[in-house]
């Protein structure tokens, strides 16, 4: 509530068991759109939502969003914050990680460098 009344945007979590027979895709755009999520013609709600039984997950943005918080920003909240604790079995690590990171990115600031992956020969 604190982040929403300085921000403006809404940050929400959904954790399901599944999203079947929708894809995650689809049924994030539908919860995104029945919880109104965002101000009113600004459109600055974001979602994280956990298929737990379905080892899916997604950040839903609204277009009001969009700018800061992109595709590759949010594949890299999910990918180096909240899966590496998911793996680890913690999922309350794991969710506060990807909302925290949500949030940063949200007020402006930026994510740290991504860890470089060494291939090897």
């Amino acid at each position: 509530r604190e982040f929403e009344a300085k921000r403006g945007a809404q940050i929400s979590v959904l954790v399901v068991p599944t999203t079947e027979p929708e894809t995650i895709e689809q049924y994030s755009m539908r919860v995104v759109e029945q919880w109104k999520l965002g101000r009113k013609n600004v459109d600055d709600g974001a979602l994280l939502i956990v298929a737990k039984n379905d080892r899916t997950l997604r950040i839903e943005v609204g277009y009001g969003l969009e700018g800061v918080l992109t595709d590759a920003t949010s594949n890299r909240i999910i990918n180096e914050a909240i899966v590496p604790r998911f793996r680890n079995g913690d999922f309350y690590g794991g969710i506060t990680a990807g909302v925290d990171g949500m949030m940063r990115v949200t007020s402006g600031e930026q994510l740290p460098p991504p860890q470089r992956r060494y291939q090897t020969s």
